[in-house]
């Protein structure tokens, strides 16, 4: 047994390589393809290179050692051309019909401009000077793509090609992102949750074409609006109750733990166990959360860094379940304790009779506690602050003045023209 070990462990078992690699070739006079909005077309092949070659050693065997064995791993380069350019993006590629993490590879694209350079690789292999750049088609570059799990051989490629026709698209200058409710939705760098033992899922990356969902889609954007200027950035805070004098404006959150989030999720100095937990439908939330503290401060510093301007959009969304909307007996809300029974009835009818025609306001001003303190809209001056609108917004203000950038006295004024320094009538 001692001999043998000794023997195999010296050993070295060869493994089997390509004798020869068959590359798929264009045929000449092939026509190119014109692409009108969204299109799933085959690439074709115009420039390829020999298949590169890289040979491993691993040992298998016990304690004692066993024999080296080789194994050989081949990467191709090469090009294919698409369509007739200028194309906007290319959203989604699939190989031998299963669709390819775009974000492990290299894939360069280009978008069959006129004035298009060559590529480095092809010019490198080609020569200085001597390399093509193919103006006016969309083709893209692979670079060492690794031909393991295709059979050592090229794959057949497919791609999902967006090109915008008209003029709209470029006549587009501002745009509003959503969705405003999102917990890591808006982090430009992924956040994951463990699911188990050895395991984890990121939860801020649901496509395959970059490492978030949020920089996949601005850069769609971009491309798609190549004339954009400014980016209204949605953040939702939600309210729990149909009466302006009873509606707490909170951030939501769709679970009230996770397990191990690298990021924990915060804002406004609420965790999960103190944010407004989101009502559920059909087995799952009826809203995704609210973005995280982090998450807006990361996507406002992306967007300036695109050379566009930010604006922070606060928003409400009315999280009240099914069960909780009042019926037409208001003897039935008020027994169920639902919104709108008959003593809010009264004090509707009472704010429309003393105070018609006053900005459309249903509750009267010296009458009822909610148009003096939680009324939907302010006067133009700012008399009568609003107490609703102050306690969803002063947040967001905060956030966007200390950790972006902007002034702090600037910060100071807007909460005192907001009524920040007066005291809540809520509290006393």
């Amino acid at each position: 047994m001692l001999d043998t070990a000794l023997i195999n462990s010296t050993r070295t078992i060869a493994g089997r390589g390509l004798s020869g690699a068959r590359i798929p070739s264009a045929d000449e006079g092939s026509p190119i393809l014109r692409v009108h909005g969204s299109m799933r077309i085959a690439g074709a092949l115009i420039w390829a290179t020999r298949f590169e070659e890289t040979v491993t050693q691993e040992r298998q065997g016990g304690k004692g050692g066993g024999p080296k064995v080789e194994r050989y791993h081949y990467h191709a380069n090469f090009a294919l051309g698409l369509c007739e350019g200028p194309i906007a993006f290319i959203r989604r590629v699939w190989a031998d019909g299963r669709e390819l993490d775009l974000e492990s590879l290299d894939m360069r694209i280009y978008r069959g401009t006129a004035s298009q350079l060559p590529d480095p690789l092809i010019e490198a292999k080609q020569g200085a000077g001597r390399a093509p750049a193919w103006r006016g088609l969309a083709y893209v570059v692979f670079e060492r793509l690794p031909l393991d799990d295709f059979g050592n051989r090229i794959p057949a490629l497919q791609f999902e090609v967006i090109r915008p026709v008209g003029g709209l698209e470029p006549a587009i200058e501002a745009v509003a992102l959503i969705p405003g409710s999102t917990e890591h939705g808006y982090a430009t760098t992924p956040v994951r949750e463990t699911t188990g033992v050895g395991a984890a899922r990121t939860l801020n990356r649901n496509m395959r074409q970059a490492s978030t969902d949020w920089t996949q889609s601005i850069d769609e954007l971009q491309a798609l609006c190549p004339n954009l200027k400014s980016v209204a950035l949605v953040s939702a805070w939600f309210g729990d109750d149909l009466r302006a004098s009873h509606c707490r404006f909170r951030p939501g959150v769709e679970v009230v733990s996770r397990n191990v989030e690298t990021r924990p999720w915060k804002v406004g100095g609420l965790d999960r166990t103190t944010a407004h937990l989101v009502s559920t439908s059909n087995g799952g939330p009826a809203y995704g959360g609210t973005p995280d503290d982090a998450a807006l401060v990361e996507a406002i510093r992306d967007l300036k860094a695109r050379g566009l301007k930010v604006v922070l959009y606060p928003f409400v969304l009315m999280d009240i379940p099914a069960r909780q909307w009042p019926t037409r007996s208001w003897r039935r809300n008020r027994a169920a304790g639902l919104p709108l029974a008959r003593a809010d009835e009264r004090e509707y009818r009472a704010g429309i009779a003393g105070n018609a025609g006053r900005h459309g306001h249903y509750a009267s001003r010296n009458r009822c506690a909610v148009w003096r303190n939680a009324c939907v809209r302010c006067r133009r001056l700012g008399r009568h602050r609003c107490l609703v609108r102050r306690r969803r917004r002063l947040p967001a203000l905060h956030l966007a003045s200390r950790r972006t950038g902007h002034r702090r006295r600037r910060c100071r004024r807007l909460c005192h023209r907001l009524g920040d320094d007066r005291p809540d009538p809520a509290q006393g």
